[in-house]
């Protein structure tokens, strides 16, 4: 509960807790018009191109060459020394598009592979605590806690060391937390940065082991569950070793030179190429040109770190926060027999609760499952009436021959609500 209290709050823990992590996700709506959509401003690329000074400094190049043009100063007769014709940049513009769709398309699944590690890093710890509790908590519900803090703790190190060392104001934040204390930190300290988190799960598995001797003395755990709840603590390592690789290893620098080059060398010839117009409307062509092409550029350099300064990168402080409570929930919410689990009737009270089930009502059939979700829309029509059971309730405006949904459909709702 202290932890869900400071977790937004200082560094970069401070955790990856400054402004920078607690982006929020931008969501948005597909089917929109189109002029909604154009009139945003905040979080699109007109925000990172109008912000750069190359985009103004290639606008200005092409008004100047094109009043050197209209002025007649400047000959624009195809054959003359200084008439480039679109022909001779069609090659460099194809090259380009090719090589900038090519490496959005690379930082864009890189970018989502970091997105499911993250999100499946922070997922295997629910499994974790869960068997943990069902398990060992029985038998010895410290054990629980010390081993999930030491997880908690090691995701915490992880995300502070994805880019720097960790600081003493974060380090400070997680004794905090409590999710550190200090004789912890002081043995930690003096490892490497790449062996804090690793350390932290090493003695998590420590104190599982110790806690699976303890439960398996007491005959509440089977004895071959052990390497169970270590894979747990396994697949969190994986995860985090996978981040730090994929991390580590973007696109080469050659390459993203090269694309730089070739992006710049663009802009310049097509403000000059567009510049030989005399017409006006070729300057609006221009401006829209060059705003795709370095638009481009700035969504690869958003994708290609999700963990850094944007404000569209991974909300990590906001995943984190919600994170905690969850792990919080798990380990320390009572189930229905909270009163009576210390006494010699929890068994008993779990019988009779088990005792008292019966049926679901049957009235639940009449719910109008879908009626204000809008999702009945998008099903399928033409499901026949076989697949519909004698005397269903008619849910969706009609007869139920008219059903759009299968009997399988509903149970699987009803079975993930």
């Amino acid at each position: 509960s202290r932890a869900c209290k400071h977790v937004v709050g200082q560094s970069r823990l401070q955790l990856a807790m400054t402004h920078k992590i607690l982006a929020p996700d931008v969501y948005y709506d597909p089917q929109a018009s189109y002029i909604w959509v154009l009139s945003r401003y905040r979080l699109t690329v007109l925000e990172g191109v109008f912000h750069r000074g190359t985009f103004w400094i290639f606008l200005l190049i092409h008004l100047l060459v094109k009043f050197a043009f209209v002025s007649g100063w400047v000959s624009k007769v195809e054959g003359e020394v200084l008439y480039v014709s679109w022909g001779a940049l069609s090659v460099m513009s194809t090259l380009t598009t090719f090589f900038e769709v090519f490496y959005t398309t690379q930082c864009w699944g890189r970018c989502t592979k970091l997105y499911h590690l993250t999100r499946d890093m922070l997922g295997e710890t629910y499994d974790f605590v869960m068997e943990m509790r069902l398990l060992i908590g029985v038998s010895s519900r410290a054990h629980v806690r010390l081993s999930s803090r030491y997880v908690m703790a090691s995701i915490f190190v992880f995300f502070c060391e994805l880019g720097d060392e960790v600081s003493d104001a974060e380090w400070e934040q997680m004794i905090r937390l409590g999710l550190i204390k200090s004789d912890e930190l002081e043995h930690l300290t003096a490892f490497s940065s790449t062996d804090r988190s690793v350390l932290l799960l090493n003695w998590a598995g420590s104190v599982v082991c110790s806690g699976h001797d303890l439960a398996t003395d007491a005959g509440t755990c089977p004895p071959n569950l052990r390497k169970g709840l270590l894979a747990a603590l396994m697949k969190v390592r994986t995860k985090m070793q996978r981040v730090k690789d994929l991390v580590g290893f973007p696109l080469p620098f050659e390459y993203f030179h090269l694309l730089n080059i070739m992006v710049v060398m663009n802009c310049a010839m097509w403000a000059y190429n567009f510049a030989q117009s005399g017409s006006w409307v070729m300057t609006v062509c221009y401006f829209f040109a060059s705003l795709v092409f370095m638009g481009m550029m700035e969504v690869a350099s958003s994708l290609s770190d999700p963990f850094g300064n944007d404000e569209v990168d991974f909300p990590i402080a906001s995943w984190l926060s919600s994170w905690l409570r969850d792990v919080r929930t798990l380990l320390e919410d009572e189930l229905p027999t909270a009163a009576a689990r210390q006494s010699k009737e929890a068994a008993a009270r779990w019988e009779a609760l088990i005792a008292e089930e019966g049926q679901l009502d049957k009235d639940l059939m009449s719910i109008d499952i879908f009626a204000d979700s809008g999702f009945v829309d998008s099903l399928p029509r033409g499901t026949t009436t076989s697949m519909v059971p004698a005397g269903f309730p008619s849910i969706w405006g009609g007869a139920a021959a008219g059903g759009r949904v299968s009997l399988s459909l509903i149970l699987i709702e009803e079975d993930e609500s």
